[in-house]
């Protein structure tokens, strides 16, 4: 049947008009905030893309729901609800730029929607993280039903400074949509890293699985639960299946990530590498303007990495750009770099944690500096910022006593308070393990304690340990740390294969970037010390 017009739009218009007047008696609700086709499209075409966009988008086929919503919004330019869902795909996918442009024609096509709809939009289009939290809270306030509005609101909380709070708001999208599987992969996130519940995070990968087994990120989950679970074999199980259940989607980040951590298990650092670039460039295609441009841990073109991050994304990325300058010895450009930040952070009127984050990593540069007033001044703002809160910040206090500890000369006491913070930060959401192993090493380093560096840097743990992006260097600076400490025990052999590892790993760089400079320095060095 078709409706008056002879569209089927405007059936639908009819039938849903006439429910809303029988349902709604009395209220002030009128059929043109419900039609179809003013608040969706009027094509057919366009929305069975959308429609079809959306559900690989639930099935986390994120370059697949890319590519219908971009054919959607092609047949219809002012589709904003294709625009808003082809934004998170491409924020899944780690597109920067396209996201932000998504997400710019969907609000400039907001007017055409419903009140819940275009609140969404706004949400997501305020300019600073305490706004956009605040814009969400009154969302799920005023749309408690809506799952959508509960899993943004989740993401927002998750990779801003509450990953409590956001577990709160993935389980409650989920209650509303037990089938809404989006929601699933940041809740079980949350219950085997967050809370360590790793029975209630399987109960969720199993229901994961009866949904969805040719989905291949409930395995992802599976393994990465294995591994904080201290079960390296069945995590190697969990990443086979994944391959085999993944068979040749090879644009599926999921899948390269599984491929490196398979390789640096085996200690094939070449493999591992390759798949790195091979990462970088099906992924992240758009190498000049994506926000992840210049952050691989095997560049030091600082310049270049700041330029780019200084177009996308300014906020986070001028911290990892920080950590990045300190990690490479650059102390000036991190002293300019979070000055910047903190004059953001402050101006945005933020949340303690945005505050706490920045200071953390002025601490690091002052203790690298040998400022020890600087170092006592910023702890202390540290343990205020961090009182009373859940953050997954409050463990760098921790970190920071014991690196000024050690500054004291107490090396004892600042390796026990390292060690007493390595449970906190497996647990907390995003902690860097890397961050207290660095230190630790460092300060028994200072003490000539090599055997015990050695001890605690293992290449089995450095491949296992958690790795996020502001402390990747560290997967440079720590074995090349470990190389250091053999030379010094005159274990030279042992010594010329950890160099000969960390610049196999390192052959994709930049001939200017400081840790193959040392590297390769030091290894000829030795070599011709053996030869002799």
């Amino acid at each position: 049947d078709t409706g008056p017009d002879g569209t089927i739009f405007a059936l639908v218009d009819t039938l849903t008009q006439r429910m809303v007047e029988r349902l709604g008696k009395g209220g002030d609700t009128s059929g043109d905030e419900v039609s179809v086709t003013a608040t969706l499209t009027s094509s057919i075409t366009a929305l069975r893309m959308y429609v079809d966009g959306v559900e690989a988008l639930n099935r986390l086929q994120y370059q697949q729901a890319a590519e219908l919503l971009d054919a959607a919004v092609g047949v219809d330019t002012t589709f904003a609800m294709a625009y808003y869902q082809l934004f998170i795909a491409h924020d899944w996918t780690g597109k920067g730029d396209l996201r932000e442009q998504a997400l710019e024609q969907a609000g400039r096509h907001s007017q055409r929607l419903t009140p819940r709809e275009r609140q969404l939009i706004e949400a997501e289009l305020q300019p600073t993280l305490k706004t956009k939290k605040e814009a969400y809270e009154a969302l799920v306030a005023d749309y408690p039903d809506e799952k959508l509005a509960w899993y943004r609101y989740g993401e927002v909380l998750g990779h801003g400074y509450w990953p409590r709070a956001a577990g709160v708001a993935f389980r409650r999208a989920v209650d509303l949509d037990p089938d809404f599987t989006v929601a699933y992969t940041h809740l079980i996130h949350w219950y085997y890293i967050a809370q360590g519940e790793y029975d209630r995070a399987q109960e969720y990968i199993d229901h994961f699985l009866a949904l969805d087994s040719t989905s291949v990120a409930p395995y992802f989950h599976q393994g990465l639960l294995e591994r904080h679970a201290g079960r390296p074999e069945q995590e190697r199980a969990a990443l086979e299946q994944l391959l085999q259940v993944a068979g040749e989607d090879t644009l599926n980040t999921t899948v390269y990530i599984a491929k490196m951590i398979l390789a640096q298990r085996d200690w094939d650092f070449k493999r591992a590498v390759e798949l790195a670039a091979a990462y970088r460039r099906h992924i992240f295609f758009e190498s000049a303007t994506s926000a992840h441009a210049g952050f691989s841990m095997a560049r030091g073109q600082m310049v270049v990495a700041r330029e780019v991050a200084e177009e996308n994304e300014p906020g986070r990325r001028s911290l990892m750009l920080a950590m990045g300058a300190l990690y490479t010895g650059d102390l000036v450009t991190a002293r300019e770099l979070l000055d910047q930040r903190l004059a953001e952070v402050e101006q945005s009127d933020p949340v303690n944690e945005q505050l706490a984050e920045v200071r953390f990593t002025q601490f690091l540069v002052q203790h690298a500096e040998g400022e020890e007033a600087g170092m006592r001044r910023t702890l202390k703002e540290l343990k205020r910022l961090t009182r009373d809160t859940q953050s997954r910040l409050s463990v760098a206090v921790a970190i920071a006593e014991a690196y000024l500890l050690c500054w004291e000369g107490d090396r004892a006491g600042a390796v026990a308070k390292f060690e007493s913070a390595i449970p906190e930060s497996r647990r907390l959401f995003g902690s860097p393990e890397l961050l207290i192993v660095e230190g630790i090493t460092s300060c028994l380093a200072e003490n000539q304690q090599w055997e015990a560096v050695l001890n605690h840097l293992q290449p089995e743990r450095l491949r296992s340990a958690s790795v996020f992006s502001p402390y990747r260097l560290l997967l440079v600076r720590l074995p090349l740390r470990r190389a250091r400490a053999l030379v010094a025990l005159g274990r030279q052999y042992e010594a010329l294969e950890a160099y000969r590892e960390l610049l196999e790993q390192l052959r994709d760089a930049d001939d200017d970037f400081p840790y193959l400079i040392a590297a390769r320095n030091e290894y000829q060095r030795l070599q011709a010390q053996v030869v002799n």
